[in-house]
């Protein structure tokens, strides 16, 4: 069976990777003010490229060799990530907000 190198999962990580470059490039160097920041930028921008490079590979190769699953799964854990994070901390918060107000003697509609 032959399987396609630049499946879903590829693209959608090459069109979020060339966006995020595009918005590190706008908002990153225009606030350089020194040669020392300028530099610590284009350092952690070269860095963002080949971090791009390599999971762009490491994705590519998955669907080369059929993988289709394990590169989505790898595409989209660190959005999970992301909103199982927001999801607990909206939990603790309104925890909070109610312990708190519980204690004060709020009544609670």
């Amino acid at each position: 069976m032959k399987c396609e190198g630049w499946c879903l999962p590829v693209l959608i990580y090459v069109v979020l990777v060339v966006i995020s470059l595009i918005l590190s490039l706008t908002t990153d160097f225009t606030g350089a003010s020194n040669d020392d920041a300028y530099t610590a930028r284009m350092g952690i921008f070269v860095f963002h490229i080949f971090w791009a490079i390599f999971w762009v590979w490491v994705l590519y190769t998955l669907c080369v060799n059929c993988y289709y699953g394990t590169a989505w799964i790898i595409l989209l854990l660190p959005f999970i990530i992301g909103l199982f994070v927001l999801a607990v901390s909206t939990a603790v918060i309104i925890a909070y907000v109610i312990g708190d107000t519980v204690k004060k003697g709020y009544q609670t509609m």
